[in-house]
């Protein structure tokens, strides 16, 4: 069972390496560049700033990926590699506490990334 949790990890990380990042890159433009061709006085200072907050939201994934995901990526890559299907019930556990940590860190991305969404559909609406 965990061997099967780590397959369909390994494969959700790589459409996502591949994906998000061009994908990530290309809202935080998009948002930078509707904060920069936001009148002020149109809407108010505010629906500029809940832009700007939003863009940053999303650049902030940049070194939290770095720093406190990609320690626990690179454990499940080695894991992965090692093709230790038969792991003892140690490994196993180990196996479940980083994919269960991982999953609580990649919550975090979601959390931000949909926070600045709604701050961008929020401003675009005010």
């Amino acid at each position: 069972m965990p061997s099967s949790r780590l397959a369909v990890w390994h494969t959700a990380f790589n459409l996502g390496a591949k994906t998000i990042p061009p994908f990530a890159g290309a809202a935080t433009a998009l948002i930078i560049a509707l904060a920069a061709r936001r009148r002020v006085g149109s809407r108010g200072n505010s629906s500029k700033t809940w832009l700007f907050v939003a863009a940053a939201m999303q650049i902030v994934h940049v070194p939290f990926t770095l720093l406190a995901i990609a320690p626990t990526n690179a454990k499940l890559i080695a894991m992965r590699a090692a093709k230790n299907l038969d792991m003892d019930k140690v490994g196993m556990e180990n196996l479940n506490l980083l994919l269960n940590k991982w999953c609580g860190l990649h919550n975090v991305r979601i959390a931000t990334a949909t926070t600045a969404f709604l701050m961008v559909v929020t401003s675009l609406l005010s």
